[in-house]
């Protein structure tokens, strides 16, 4: 699987991968603007963000066209808090509140991408340090 993985903690990354398992391509970046360009020029089947629109004025406008402009790729958005019921608002990407575990995750996939398999690999559950 092609991943885009939007998120400046390299904890979070690090459990996010370890959920995933093997066998994925992952770009990894921590800037929005820079994962638009990723997001422009590269072939994804999922992007994994940290929904934390601090930083980033235009994010909620941006989420909300995502879907629409790259209707291929599954995206999926974790947070806690505000950030998640401002995600849910939107209603344009599937929402996973902190702390989730990696079988949230697959069935988060599952529901957006069925075509998508991953098997069960790790325990952890992944929450924000």
């Amino acid at each position: 699987m092609r991943l885009l993985i939007i998120d400046q903690n390299a904890e979070s990354v690090s459990a996010l991968c370890e959920a995933l398992g093997t066998g994925h391509a992952a770009v990894v970046t921590g800037n929005w603007l820079e994962a638009l360009s990723h997001l422009k020029a590269g072939c994804f089947e999922v992007a994994l963000m940290n929904f934390d629109l601090s930083g980033f004025p235009g994010l909620k406008f941006v989420l909300s066209r995502l879907p629409e402009l790259y209707p291929q790729i599954c995206f999926i958005a974790y947070g806690q808090g505000a950030a998640v019921q401002q995600a849910r608002r939107h209603g344009t990407v599937e929402v996973l509140p902190l702390p989730f575990t990696p079988e949230k995750l697959r069935q988060a996939l599952a529901v957006r991408r069925p075509d998508l398999v991953l098997r069960p690999t790790a325990r952890r559950t992944f929450r924000q340090p």
